[in-house]
């Protein structure tokens, strides 16, 4: 990730004004041998802001959804950002 890529994901996603599908962000993270990526959201709930959830954004139909699924818990933004999630 370049250093511009990741200050304007950063400014995203600390920025839930901003994101066009409010109350979800749609990220990925590329697969380093080239595969399709990892899809998955942010939620802006309160307990959830640094949570990543691996399920598309499509397939959600209710907050059940969500808490079901396959969830990695960050603690903080930079952490996700270290671990390769970018803004999709």
């Amino acid at each position: 990730m370049t250093d511009k890529m990741r200050v304007e994901t950063k400014e995203m996603i600390e920025t839930p004004d901003n994101w066009p599908q409010w109350p979800f962000l749609p990220i990925k993270k590329r697969d380093p041998k080239g595969g399709m990526p990892d899809c998955a959201i942010l939620w802006d709930a309160q307990g959830y802001r640094t949570t990543v959830f691996k399920v598309n954004m499509f397939d959600i139909h209710g907050k059940d959804d969500l808490i079901n699924s396959e969830q990695v818990k960050y603690s903080s933004i930079d952490e996700i950002l270290d671990a390769g999630w970018i803004v999709d």
